[in-house]
């Protein structure tokens, strides 16, 4: 089943503005992924949380192939850091994470006997 995105609802980046902090397996600091980000992100407020979007096809394609992956902002390295706050009106110190990648599970799943009249 589809997934709702409303971006609108949550600070945002485009991809192509966080480019270096991929691959994410080469970052200095600890990340977070698939189960254990999903947790984390449970326990966050939505607005502390940095949401990477697509900005075209390939990169939405990118994204939802990559692991839900949370990245610390403390834990990045000063070029990256200033990298990513160059592409935000606010100051990239107004969250504690930002997040890539897909969801971990999908939506409901439905039987088609469930639509039989």
């Amino acid at each position: 089943m589809r997934i709702e995105h409303n971006w609108a609802e949550r600070s945002t980046v485009p991809h192509g503005e966080v480019t270096s902090v991929f691959p994410v397996d080469e970052l200095a600091c600890s990340v977070l992924q698939n189960r254990d980000a999903q947790l984390q992100l449970e326990q966050l407020a939505p607005e502390s949380v940095l949401t990477v979007t697509p900005d075209g096809m390939a990169s939405g394609y990118f994204l939802a192939q990559h692991p839900l992956t949370l990245v610390p902002v403390k834990g990045l390295p000063d070029s990256q850091y200033q990298s990513i706050e160059a592409g935000l009106d606010d100051p990239l110190s107004a969250y504690s994470h930002v997040r890539l990648g897909g969801t971990v599970a999908s939506g409901e799943n439905r039987s088609l006997a469930e639509f039989q009249s």
